[in-house]
């Protein structure tokens, strides 16, 4: 291993994945640096690295970087109450980068911003603002994880859930980047699905996030109040609160209020407050993390169709707009973490790339933090980045062009008209825009690679929701680019083979809409039923 070849490839466009040269260091490197997190269900997560030993600066600064994302990618995903760092402090240069390292992630503007969502969670979870601490490695311990015994009876209170939400007047809301999805169910039939076009990007006050959800509300409500209210939304979410406040969906609220931003993202946290008007007096109003909606709209269909062995657990994805993670494990519980995927670094290559304005649609860089991650390489804006590399014809017909940056035109807002013909034209498997989706199947792969270093799920499984499952043609092109770098995990489209509960079957016969449209507003149904106590049977620990 030559700290100076890796440092060439990135130079030169190539890409250097998080997951290889974790693995690479682990043979070649001797120092040994150990991340305890310590989160906040107050167990502690142990994830150890080794480090080389740098020659010059230019190493000196490639292993800065390359330790300040592993703690990036640990906050993100686990995220907690703080982080201990255990090594050598008596090897002077490895003490000099462990605290450069830390220092880049508590001041650089776009690492640091990981720093703000724990502290958010933490003020909603009641504990105190996160901080790092440096220990010698000698006086490590052994970490504490939490256990995790199957809870039997998991399958029968999802069926459970399904039956209930056919007994009464029910309202699910699917909350994107582009769009809002609502359904609305009574006396077990859908009454209503509609689909609201938004860019919540643009937003500069909180009333114009909330104000359409609130809107389409009102309007399914005719006047009459609903048994429970199932919202998905696209941040994390504690205790029904919208906590996060770092997303791309918010980042003009952000910029247009920089010193008032904590008004405005309570105002947007209050959300089940005033939604619960529409809402019968007591009735459960719930709101969670649209990744983890995927995960549990999946268990819920699984458990209809009698897949009982649930005991692994369930691993979402939905792929639109952004990319979006869920995981419920095997006693149904999601566990107060972040798990923002979305952000995570997965690949250190490709400089090129990541020197391009993060504005600019060729840029690997994410425009919410300026720094290169996996929203860029998974989601629309990877199939719009790859095609504007790529050479794709046509594509000038959806893009603007002001001062050298490249975007994809608003006015008309061209992203979903853009994402469409792109993958119209890659059902032909042999053309250059089938190529871009196997490329995302590719990095999907890679993102399961990191998925295992960071929550080690116990199940190989992944289901995708969202747009990029509603052609199948595409969806096999994912398939088989994942495939090639992570040929341990099996892909399923979240579709109408999914629909097992009355309400998606009756959803997946539609000749209009289609499940990977719509099935995350119905299981917005079911999670108000049966996360909300409608069925009298909360889970002991369903957070």
């Amino acid at each position: 291993m030559d700290l100076k070849d890796l440092i060439k490839t990135a130079e030169s466009g190539g890409h250097l994945w998080m997951s290889e040269l974790r693995k690479e260091f682990d043979v070649y490197s001797n120092e040994k640096l150990v991340l305890k997190a310590v989160l906040f269900d107050c167990t502690t997560r142990d994830l150890e690295l080794r480090l080389p030993r740098p020659e010059n600066e230019s190493e000196e600064e490639f292993l800065r970087d390359y330790t300040a994302r592993n703690i990036f990618n640990i906050l993100s995903v686990l995220g907690g109450q703080s982080m201990s760092l255990y090594y050598r402090r008596d090897l002077e240069w490895l003490d000099k980068l462990v605290q450069s390292a830390v220092s880049l992630v508590k001041e650089h503007p776009g690492y640091s911003k990981v720093i703000s969502i724990n502290n958010n969670m933490a003020s909603a979870l009641g504990f105190g603002r996160f901080y790092f601490s440096m220990i010698d490695l000698r006086a490590l311990e052994p970490a504490s994880e939490a256990g995790s015994e199957p809870y039997e009876f998991l399958p029968q209170k999802l069926r459970k859930a399904a039956q209930t939400a056919c007994k009464g007047l029910y309202l699910g809301l699917d909350v994107g980047g582009s769009d809002i999805k609502l359904a609305a169910a009574e006396g077990g039939r859908i009454t209503e699905l509609r689909e609201y076009d938004w860019d919540p990007e643009s937003f500069t006050e909180a009333g114009m996030l909330t104000g359409p959800i609130l809107k389409l509300a009102e309007e399914a409500a005719q006047g009459r109040l609903f048994d429970a209210i199932g919202v998905s939304f696209p941040d994390i979410c504690c205790g029904d609160r919208i906590v996060g406040g770092e997303t791309p969906k918010t980042r003009g609220i952000r910029e247009a209020h920089p010193g008032s931003y904590r008004e405005q993202l309570a105002e947007i946290s209050a959300l089940a407050d005033e939604l619960r008007r529409f809402a019968k007096p007591g009735a459960p109003v719930r709101i969670i993390n649209d990744g983890h909606m995927s995960a549990f709209t999946a268990a819920v269909e699984y458990a209809e169709a009698g897949e009982a062995d649930l005991s692994r657990g369930i691993v979402a994805h939905s792929l639109g707009t952004d990319l979006g993670f869920g995981m419920i494990d095997s006693r149904g519980a999601i566990g107060d973490m972040p798990q923002e995927f979305y952000d995570i670094y997965l690949d250190m290559g490709d400089l090129p790339s990541a020197a391009i304005p993060a504005a600019d649609i060729r840029s690997t860089c994410n425009e919410n933090t300026g720094l290169p991650d996996a929203r860029r390489l998974m989601g629309q804006s990877a199939a719009f980045r790859l095609a504007m590399s790529r050479g794709i014809a046509g594509m000038n017909l959806f893009t603007d062009s002001r001062g050298g940056i490249v975007t994809i035109a608003k006015k008309p807002d061209m992203r979903k008209p853009c994402l469409e013909a792109l993958m119209i034209r890659a059902q032909d498997s042999s053309t250059p825009e089938a190529e871009i989706f196997r490329e995302i199947g590719r990095n999907l792969g890679m993102m399961s690679r990191e998925m295992d270093f960071l929550l080690a799920p116990a199940t190989d499984r992944r289901l995708v929701f969202g747009r990029f499952v509603k052609r199948r043609e595409v969806f096999e092109l994912i398939k088989q680019g994942c495939a090639e770098t992570a040929p341990f995990i099996e892909l399923e489209a979240g579709d109408e083979s999914l629909a097992n509960t009355p309400l998606m079957r009756e959803l997946a016969a539609s000749p209009k809409y289609t499940v990977a449209q719509f099935g995350q507003a119905v299981g917005a149904v079911y999670y108000a039923v049966f996360a909300g106590g409608a069925d009298d049977s909360v889970l002991p620990f369903f957070s």
